[in-house]
């Protein structure tokens, strides 16, 4: 009903803030393509009368014939699900939690249909949510009136197992042949509003397509960063095969690269990469093959003084239990933003690091004993603007 003369709106749904109040749900439309936006006069369209209750996410469901709704009760680790023809009228349809990782509000609900590799054809449902300045997600069917979770109950997955990536969305009707898309915050809230950076205060990540894989009795999310960023790719250079005991600068180094590798971990050998490498500073990126974890620790990474938050969250590890004899890491580092994909987007971490100028080295190591690094290939990555 919003629409004007054959003009077909842009429908924004958001919630209604009122400082320790209420929150709740409005909608607003556009008739110039998102350039000016007039309020329903009927908000608010979803009202429970609760201080917390938001975050609306919103898709069309082709089989029922209608808009779905998914929104967050934060403090009831709940996640609702509603349903509406028109946008303006919501039925509850279903509650999903609380379930998993309880340890802080949840926010940002995210519910999309993502493929299964290797299964042409087959799609599985992915719901993400955020909190404590993490996420986790579950994976499983959802019939258009209630999400029915396959994966183990019991078993935190998270999207990301670094300290910089929260309340990642993925985008709504994209053109049927582009895969799933999504993109997080990098930053968190313990120490958002303290970074050293300027004129602005975090950014956003690579967008990531997004697929599932089963692996034994749960469902794996892959996430891997859009083909497009390939086009950032120059002056590619390339080594075969290194052999490292303790370190080995590479002969390459910048603040704006993309690097890829293969780990072929010695016996009880810790060992990765560092980079924005100056002196006895860098982030270091590695795999302990005694405790079989995949860690970023950045403890030695530059200014970590500006909060004792950030000094306390600098390490952060995933236990990889595979039967692998090899690691593939994909790194992508932007001065202060490191994403790091490990076994093909099995696994991913996204840090900020706060080093000077002048910390551009880059090195593998491998203490303990030597590992093997093989079909290292380095890029530089152009400026997207």
């Amino acid at each position: 009903g919003f629409g004007k003369e054959g003009n077909f709106p842009m429908v924004a749904v958001y919630t209604g803030h009122i400082e320790n109040v209420n929150q709740s749900q409005h909608i607003a439309y556009s008739l110039d393509d998102g350039v000016s936006w007039t309020k329903y006069a009927g908000n608010p369209v979803l009202d429970l009368h609760k201080k917390d209750f938001r975050d609306p996410k919103i898709f069309w469901h082709e089989p029922k014939k209608y808009w779905v709704m998914a929104v967050m009760l934060p403090v009831e680790h709940i996640i609702q699900f509603y349903s509406s023809n028109n946008l303006k009228d919501w039925k509850h349809l279903s509650d999903f939690g609380p379930v998993g990782d309880t340890s802080g509000v949840w926010e940002c609900p995210d519910l999309t249909q993502v493929p299964v590799e290797g299964l042409p054809g087959k799609k599985k449902w992915l719901l993400q949510m955020s909190m404590n300045a993490t996420m986790q997600y579950y994976v499983g069917e959802f019939d258009g009136e209630k999400f029915i979770n396959e994966n183990p109950v019991e078993k935190i997955n998270r999207p990301d197992y670094g300290p910089d990536y929260y309340a990642a969305i993925a985008y709504n009707q994209l053109p049927a042949n582009v895969l799933p898309t999504t993109i997080g915050w990098v930053n968190n809230w313990n120490y958002a509003n303290e970074i050293p950076t300027s004129p602005w205060k975090s950014a956003m990540s690579l967008p990531r397509n997004l697929s599932v894989k089963k692996t034994g009795n749960e469902w794996l999310l892959i996430q891997k960063p859009v083909a497009a960023v390939n086009g950032l790719r120059k002056n590619m250079k390339s080594f075969t095969k290194e052999p490292v005991l303790a370190e080995k600068i590479l002969p390459v180094s910048g603040k704006q690269f993309e690097i890829e590798f293969t780990i072929e971990p010695g016996f009880s050998s810790v060992s990765g990469i560092r980079i924005a490498k100056q002196n006895d500073q860098y982030l270091e990126i590695g795999y302990d093959a005694a405790k079989q974890v995949i860690y970023i620790d950045r403890s030695k990474a530059g200014n970590n003084r500006f909060t004792e938050n950030f000094k306390k969250l600098s390490r952060f590890e995933k236990n990889v239990t595979t039967t692998r004899q090899k690691i593939k890491m994909r790194i992508y580092f932007d001065n202060s933003i490191a994403e790091v994909f490990v076994n093909d987007g099995e696994l991913a971490f996204t840090a900020q690091v706060f080093s000077g100028k002048d910390a551009t080295g880059i090195a593998l190591f491998s203490d303990n004993s030597a590992s093997n690094f093989a079909d290292i290939t380095f890029w530089e990555m152009k400026s997207v603007w």
